[in-house]
């Protein structure tokens, strides 16, 4: 959407309100800044990537092009550009893939249309991106997280001994995982270079359309081991068609990335025009995709027997050697998708414990040695966030969900019977209300490394899940 806007030099009328956004926004005049001199002007604080020759050279070639870009070759490249924006309006059932390109798109139909049902459609979508809190209005990284959430909230239950008394709660959520998995790839979906999709779970939910490797693994897990308590159960095919998408996925290093496989070189990020974010050209393999991916298939095959093989096997097998792989000498592993250490190094010991290595394992022992050196004096566990720029752990205040991710690596890695795992627990039984739930703290969750995310329910359910399987641990 924004190669249409900008194709069709797109703009609006100057309106006082405009007019007065430009005053307070610049320190000069608007109509007499020279843009084109601030193509790589950034704060210095913010500039994680800088223009590297390679960019600025094809910035330049693009800049010299614009004055000779045939009229003819502009307009089919405009319509080809639109043809692929509608499809991703119909795939996603106008809710796109993230709040970006939902306004952007709105703003296309706009200009585009200036009004009528199209452009009625897509303001109404973007509510769903809006959430209003104690009179704050904020935006929404997707529309909403309901299938990530479910599935781990459901996981959480289930490692309790509450479990039976929360049966009706679980039946709902199977209901829930049963309507939102994806059942039909995408219409003309190679055209519009998107992976099959039948068998995924997304983020959120079924009319979003986008499914994605770690969410189809959660959504499976939790799928897997509610079903024998299930009234109306999946239907084995349904189950097959989420291993299927999640084998589809896997790359050729062994690992999973997020949407899709990786596609392209990696020299590609010389060409990275973002500044504020690394490593956002391709879909690379992720550390907690993969791990997630590892203990779904683990799981399929004790359901499936012999079903898959021997693409399964060597799946796994890839999986594990390229979690070993990633494995810092540290004994840690670096996250990605969460404020950092804590969360990478609970998927890495999960990812391999469910694949088969033992407890003793050299890399689990290494992992389990990584996080008893690092509670708090209070028993807890925190991270600042950081810890994903800096690429080591910086210390900070004890968070619940943190917490929980270091006492559930360290009761999967074998050592719940340690005092790391001890204080851990006393920690997030002290830091409970009175209500049950644990309170609101810093944000835990990021993407890119830079841009920090509010999991809202991180601190509700990650601490139920941590307590419930150390519990179970010790008996």
């Amino acid at each position: 959407p924004m190669a249409w806007l900008y194709g069709t030099r797109a703009r609006g009328p100057v309106t006082p309100l405009i007019a007065a956004l430009r005053r307070e926004l610049y320190d000069r005049p608007y109509e007499r800044i020279d843009f084109g001199a601030h193509r790589a002007t950034l704060a210095p604080g913010d500039t994680v990537v800088p223009v590297g020759p390679v960019l600025a050279a094809a910035q330049r070639a693009m800049g010299a092009f614009e004055a000779h870009a045939p009229r003819g070759l502009r307009q089919r490249a405009l319509a080809r550009i639109f043809a692929h924006l509608e499809h991703e309006d119909a795939a996603t059932s106008r809710i796109r893939i993230g709040p970006v390109n939902a306004v952007l798109n709105t703003l296309v139909h706009w200009f585009r249309d200036g009004g009528g049902p199209r452009v009625e459609a897509s303001f109404a979508t973007l509510d769903g991106y809006l959430w209003d809190e104690d009179g704050r209005v904020t935006m929404n990284g997707y529309n909403s997280t309901a299938l990530w959430d479910t599935a781990f909230a459901a996981q959480a239950i289930l490692a309790t001994a509450a479990a039976t008394d929360a049966a009706p709660t679980l039946a709902r959520a199977y209901e829930f995982l049963r309507h939102n998995q994806v059942t039909a790839d995408v219409a003309d979906g190679a055209r519009h270079y998107r992976h099959p999709s039948r068998g995924g779970w997304p983020f959120s939910d079924r009319p979003h359309g986008w499914p994605i490797s770690d969410c189809t693994a959660e959504g499976l897990k939790a799928a897997l081991l509610l079903e024998p308590q299930a009234a109306d159960p999946l239907p084995p095919a349904r189950l097959c068609d989420a291993v299927g998408f999640i084998l589809s996925l896997q790359n050729d290093d062994g690992g999973w990335a997020t949407y899709e496989r990786t596609r392209g070189p990696a020299w590609l990020e010389r060409l990275n025009p973002a500044q504020v974010f690394n490593d956002i050209m391709i879909d690379y393999s992720y550390v907690e995709c993969t791990a997630a991916c590892v203990q779904a298939l683990a799981a399929a095959r004790r359901r499936f027997p012999g079903r898959f093989a021997p693409a399964l096997d060597d799946a796994l097998a890839r999986g594990v050697r390229f979690l070993r792989r990633r494995q810092r000498p540290d004994g840690s592993w670096e996250g990605c998708w969460a404020v950092c250490f804590s969360y990478a190094t609970w998927f890495g010991v999960t990812g391999l414990r469910a694949a088969g290595v033992p407890a003793r394992d050299p890399a689990i022992a290494r992992a389990v040695a990584y996080l008893a050196a690092r509670p708090n004096a209070d028993g807890g566990f925190g991270e600042h966030f950081t810890s994903c720029t800096a690429r080591r752990w910086m210390p900070a205040a004890s968070t619940a969900a943190q917490t929980s991710w270091a006492l559930l690596a360290l009761v999967h890695g074998g050592a719940a019977a340690t005092p790391a795992a001890a204080g851990a627990a006393a920690f997030l039984l002290e830091r409970q209300g009175a209500d049950g739930s644990w309170p609101r703290e810093p944000l835990v969750g990021v993407f890119n490394k830079t841009a920090l995310i509010n999991y809202e329910n991180y601190r509700r359910y990650f601490p139920v899940w941590a307590l419930g399987a150390y519990a179970a641990a010790i008996g």
